[in-house]
Formats: C-alpha cells, sequence, structure tokens
C-alpha cells in the first residue's frame, strides 16, 4: 500500500496497462465458468427444489444461453489486434451479463414461491460474494456492477415494504464486499508495481514491464536474450567528483548522485518514450544503452539525437532548480554500433548490459571530452563528443543544434579509423595529450 501512496502515477498507469492486456482473456475464462456453473446449478435444481424446480428452469436456460452468446462474442473479439478495443467489449459484455444474472436472481426475491425465500436470499449472498470477487481487479466492472446492485436493491426496498430488511441486509452486504474488493485491489496493484520495481533493476523498463503486465510465470533470463543489435552508448561522467566527494561528508554525496542521476534518468525518459533503453551508474558514471525492438537504425538515432539535445538544453538548468550554484559539470561520450545487448553474466548473478566495441568507443569519447575540458577554458555546460553516424544524422533532423558541432581535426588513439565531433569546448585540443587505452573493448 505504501507503493501506491508514494507513486499513484506510476502505479495507476501499470495497473491500466495490466487491465488493458489482461480484461479479456480473465473474463473470457470466466464466462467459460459461468457457463459450467449455471448449468450445474440447473440440474442440482431439482434435488433443491423438486417439482418447483419447473419455475426456475426457463430463466436458468435464458441465461445460459446469453451466457453462451457473450462466450461467444468475446471469442471473436479475440482475434483484434487493438488492446483498447478487446478491454471495452469485454467490460460491456461482461456487464451486461453480471447485471442479467443479478436482475434474474433478483426477480426471483420477488416473484419465486415463497416456500423458496429464504434459500434465494441465500443464493443472492452467494452470488453477491462470486461477483465481487471475480471482479475485483477491474475496477471500472466492479463499480459498475456493485452500483447497479445498490440502486436496484433500492428500488426494491421501496417497491416492496415486506422485503424491506432483506434489501437492506443484501444491500449492506454488497457494499461491504465492495469495500473488500477495493482493498483488495490496492493490494494487488502494490505487489503488481513491486514486482516491475524489482524486474526493472535487471532489464530495461518495458521489457519489465511487460512480464509484469502479461504473466507472473514469464522467464526472466528468456524475457530478453542476448542477441547482436544495432545501439546507441551514452557515458556520462562528473567532472572533480573525487575532489567533491573527499570534501563532503558521505550522506551529502549520496544525496547528490540520487539527485543528478534522478534527473538525467527523467531526459533519458523524455527522449525514448518507447522506454527501448537501460541504465547502469557507478559513482558518478552513468551508463545508457538505447535500442530498438525492431533493430531500426533510425528509431535509434533519433532517440539518441534527441536526448544528446535536450541533455545540453536542460540538465544544468533542471540541477539549478534541485542544488542551487553548486552544479556538477558532466560530459558525455556517444557512439552507435553493433553489440551482443541482453542478460548476460554469472549463472546467478546476471544483469543487462552490452557486450562489444561499441560501449567502450563511448567510453573513450567521454575521455575525449575530459581532456578537451582540462586544457581548454570551457563553459560548464555539458561537452558532448560523439562519431560522424550521430553528427550526420543531427544534421537532418535537427540542423541548428548540429550546425554547433565541430569535427576533431587529429586521431583519437583507439578509434583513429572514425570521424569525431564535438559539441562544446576547442575540438582540436583533444589530440594534444596522449589518452588511455579504452578499456579491453
Amino acid at each position: 500500500m505504501r507503493s501506491i501512496l508514494k507513486n499513484h502515477r506510476e502505479v495507476r498507469l501499470l495497473y491500466r496497462d495490466w487491465a488493458t492486456h489482461n480484461a479479456l482473456p480473465q473474463l473470457l475464462r470466466l464466462h467459460l465458468v459461468a457457463i459450467v456453473f449455471s448449468m450445474f446449478i440447473t440440474i442440482t435444481d431439482l434435488f433443491i427444489w423438486g417439482p418447483d424446480s419447473a419455475w426456475f428452469r426457463p430463466y436458468r436456460l435464458v441465461l445460459i444461453a446469453l451466457i453462451a452468446t457473450a462466450t461467444v462474442l468475446l471469442f471473436l473479439v479475440r482475434s483484434h489486434s487493438n488492446h483498447r478495443t478487446r478491454e471495452t467489449v469485454a467490460y460491456t459484455v461482461s456487464f451486461v451479463m453480471a447485471s442479467c444474472w443479478n436482475t434474474t436472481y433478483l426477480y426471483f426475491l420477488l416473484e419465486a414461491p415463497a416456500v423458496s425465500h429464504r434459500i434465494v436470499v441465500a443464493g443472492i449472498y452467494m452470488n453477491i460474494f462470486v461477483i465481487h470477487f471475480v471482479f475485483r481487479q477491474f475496477w471500472k466492472l466492479h463499480y459498475a456492477v456493485g452500483i447497479f446492485l445498490a440502486l436496484s436493491l433500492a428500488m426494491i426496498a421501496q417497491a416492496k415494504r415486506e422485503l424491506y430488511l432483506d434489501a437492506l441486509s443484501i444491500f449492506i452486504w454488497n457494499a461491504a464486499l465492495g469495500l473488500v474488493g477495493w482493498a483488495q485491489r490496492r493490494t494487488f496493484c502494490d505487489a503488481l508495481y513491486l514486482r516491475f520495481q524489482d524486474l526493472r533493476k535487471q532489464l530495461p523498463a518495458k521489457v519489465a514491464r511487460l512480464i509484469s503486465l502479461e504473466s507472473a510465470a514469464i522467464s526472466v533470463e528468456d524475457a530478453f536474450k542476448p542477441r547482436l543489435r544495432l545501439c546507441a552508448c551514452i557515458c556520462m561522467d562528473w567532472r572533480g567528483f573525487q575532489s567533491f566527494a573527499s570534501s563532503h561528508p558521505a550522506e551529502v554525496v549520496a544525496s547528490r548522485i540520487q539527485t543528478v542521476h534522478d534527473e538525467v534518468m527523467s531526459l533519458i525518459h523524455e527522449a525514448v518514450p518507447s522506454e527501448t533503453f537501460f541504465a547502469d551508474w557507478s559513482a558518478d558514471e552513468i551508463f545508457v544503452t538505447i535500442y530498438s525492438d525492431t533493430d531500426n537504425s533510425q528509431e535509434v538515432l533519433l532517440a539518441t539525437v534527441e536526448f544528446c539535445r535536450l541533455f545540453r538544453a536542460n540538465i544544468r538548468t533542471r540541477l539549478f532548480s534541485k542544488i542551487g550554484q553548486d552544479i556538477p559539470v558532466i560530459d558525455v561520450g556517444v557512439a552507435v554500433g553493433l553489440g551482443l545487448l541482453g542478460l548476460v553474466g554469472p549463472t546467478n548473478m546476471k544483469k543487462t548490459t552490452i557486450i562489444g566495441a561499441v560501449g567502450g568507443i563511448a567510453k573513450r569519447l567521454e575521455s575525449a571530452a575530459k581532456l578537451i575540458r582540462s586544457e581548454e577554458s570551457c563553459s560548464p555546460e555539458p561537452i558532448i563528443c560523439t562519431t560522424s553516424e550521430v553528427y550526420l544524422y543531427a544534421r537532418s533532423a535537427h540542423p541548428d543544434f548540429a550546425d554547433n558541432w565541430q569535427k576533431v581535426t587529429k586521431n583519437i588513439r583507439d578509434i583513429e579509423d572514425q570521424s569525431i565531433y564535438v559539441l562544446g569546448g576547442d575540438s582540436a585540443a583533444v589530440s594534444t595529450k596522449a589518452l588511455p587505452k579504452a578499456g579491453g573493448f
């Protein structure tokens, strides 16, 4: 419950997606169970009512026919590709069927032979319990059916005074189960969100979300198997972090890391709304990998350029609003290329990562940005170093942004065969000192 209170919007969106994906299959199963149950009670009527069962049988058979028709309709809509449409049809059909079911039992309360009155009341209690139990996870349907029952019982209490106490007791029962269903739905949403949070530590947010929505039985390792993909790697590092860390209490350093990385991740989410990325961090460094579900290079480049643009334009303003004047200076290296992306590592310690030269190149470019800043009197704005693929795409997508990039005129060791472009600082300074090797990539 605490997760819901702290992250209400994110929990609400996660639950809405879960309901959209699961409404039709779950309600379809409930309709199938309702057909079997209706057939069962039609047969048991003979043992409960004896000869009087003939009075109930026509209504039972009509209900079975209606539920069967609704079930066929739900089967037909399963092939519809739009989840929202499937959800809407499932809710509408289920509400109509539940209303027909409840109306039938309320009619029994009004018109059934007097000898069967107590058993009919008991049946209504059981019926309301089952309906609240099976609909509790779908709030729209749960509220709609509960309100329909409440209004129907209020009308009965007014129309037939001799049934006032029965209607009142059933009304209270309906309201109580509605509250229980509400509490259980909150507990379910909390568990759904906690599962998503746990999976997000291992997987990209989009993959974690899909596993949470579809089924708890899906294997995490199978969800994001390693495979060769076109990716963009973005390496960001603070300047002067060690000095800051040695001159401030550990609590202050931890708080600053959280604030800065939260703002960086906020910009990543804005640039990649599809959530096809994952991030890892170590102290002052944060490493982001962007990919495409369909291995579309244009999608990867668009998201990468958009992040560079947003980061350059907004990061210092946002950090100033959070921490004031003492804003860290952050430089960035960006590279695009093929890499083995997925869950890799020791059997019991797998994590999402990328294996390939592209990650090392991104780190190398971030080191180049660091060298530029150390040799020149640069502004505190981020220095971004990238490859020609990113620059050329920026020229077509954001020409005003790309006009500010400068081409490095001399080679950078370990990536001599690539053209390097720099935003911020004096790009010529990058070749005046030898840079360290690119971490074995």
